[in-house]
């Protein structure tokens, strides 16, 4: 059976590379982007079973690059995890439901609640 992919999109390299660490220990297979134009090229090429989006990104930020993945028949049914700092756990909400997203994750990122929802969306790693 093939890892499950997951593809983390956030323009902070530190926080990027947390994600990594945490879901390769895990055993998941990580793609990394930094915009939501990068995503949206590398979804398309390589579909991953699971996205985190950072909401603020330069170039596409995330909230409209989740949005066209929505749109897409190709791409609508792979997880979308809105990560924000945003401090509003209400108006994430209403980002994420929104933005068609299947969740949302605060930062600083929690290591057990990351692994949590990963599981939850696709499940453990194979």
């Amino acid at each position: 059976m093939t890892a499950k992919k997951i593809l983390v999109v956030d323009d902070s390299n530190e926080d990027r590379e947390l994600m990594k660490v945490i879901l390769e220990s895990r055993g998941y297979v990580v793609t990394e982007a930094s915009n939501g134009r990068q995503a949206i090229e590398l979804i398309n090429s390589d579909r991953p079973d699971l996205v985190f989006m950072d909401i603020r990104m330069p170039r596409v930020d995330g909230i409209s690059a989740s949005k066209l993945l929505k749109l897409d028949p190709l791409t609508r049914d792979i997880p979308l995890i809105i990560i924000t700092s945003f401090a509003m756990h209400d108006e994430i909400e209403k980002i994420a439901r929104d933005t068609g997203c299947a969740d949302y994750l605060s930062k600083p990122i929690d290591i057990r609640k990351t692994i949590e929802m990963v599981e939850k969306h696709i499940g453990k790693a194979e």
